[in-house]
């Protein structure tokens, strides 16, 4: 129940900002990164500005169905937003045991001006996409669900380029753990691979 209340006073927290425009002035470039298609994303691996996020890009193209109305626009931020707040919230709570903490963490982590780049400019979709996957792939991790965490870290991968953090962590609690090798695999497998097709198809400028 408290949750459910939590998300209804975080929604009004930053009911304000919904008839205002998007800060940071980034349409142009949120529109020219967004993939058409299955061969945008091949050129996105080598990319020059080193980014690869087939995942968040793809995704920028729900903002044409909305047209210029600013207020459904916010939705999509802001519901993702709300989710991660809640899975900071559960993961505070496994980590630390502690309702108190976890309640304490999440409502900072809700309200933190750090946190406003992402909710109020279109390219911070990004950064919540990619929290979605990571912090989802490390609580099902430690809650021995192994399967959706790889999916979900999979995912964090075709997002951003931090999904490195998430493999650090991860590696963390696999190696505490004394886990079998193939759940090493799991996870170190796909991020080798990836950094060999990155060496390999990445374009350089210049010298």
């Amino acid at each position: 129940m408290w949750i459910i209340a939590g998300l209804i006073a975080f929604i009004l927290f930053y009911y304000s900002g919904f008839t205002h425009y998007f800060v940071g002035g980034d349409d142009i470039w949120l529109y020219m990164s967004a993939p058409g298609g299955w061969s945008r994303m091949v050129e996105l691996f080598g990319d020059i500005g080193g980014t690869y996020r087939p995942i968040p890009f793809s995704l920028f193209s729900i903002y044409h169905l909305f047209g210029s109305n600013i207020f459904l626009m916010h939705w999509v931020p802001i519901v993702l937003h709300a989710i991660n707040v809640v899975l900071v919230y559960l993961l505070a709570r496994k980590l630390s045991g502690s309702r108190f903490g976890a309640v304490v963490a999440s409502i900072v982590y809700g309200v933190s001006h750090i946190v406003f780049f992402d909710v109020f400019t279109l390219t911070g979709l990004v950064d919540q996409v990619f929290l979605l996957f990571s912090l989802g792939s490390i609580y099902l991790f430690l809650n021995k669900i192994v399967g959706w965490s790889w999916i979900l870290f999979i995912l964090a991968m075709f997002s951003k380029e931090s999904f490195v953090s998430v493999l650090l962590v991860i590696t963390y609690f696999l190696w505490r753990k004394r886990s079998n090798w193939k759940y090493w695999a799991m996870y170190w497998g796909p991020t080798v691979i990836y950094f060999v097709l990155k060496l390999m198809l990445y374009r350089q400028q210049g010298e």
